[in-house]
């Protein structure tokens, strides 16, 4: 398991700065409430269960999605407020003009 790949699942768990990857990987793990049973920590790598990494990876693009959906509405929101006063420029230069 690659921590920063399922970390935006628990953004809060992860200390900033250089942190040993187990214990981060565990913190994540704790985090999202697994039972112990499903997955077993090696040196280097996580083993999971049949199926377990698939309830993570529908967790995770759940999670991006609300992400991306709120990130585009924002750039919309910008965009349009942008463009409203743009035309409330044009509007106040017409009245102004006449």
């Amino acid at each position: 398991m690659r921590v920063g790949r399922y970390s935006i699942l628990a953004p809060n768990v992860i200390p900033p700065g250089f942190v040993d990857g187990k214990v981060v990987t565990e913190k994540v793990l704790g985090a999202l409430q697994m039972d112990q049973n499903d997955y077993r920590l090696g040196h280097t790598k996580v083993f999971f269960k049949a199926g377990v990494l698939g309830a993570l990876e529908d967790m995770r693009d759940e999670r991006l999605g609300k992400i991306m959906a709120n990130f585009q509405a924002r750039i919309r929101g910008y965009l349009i407020r942008k463009n409203y006063k743009k035309l409330q420029d044009q509007r106040l230069c017409r009245v102004i003009n006449l």
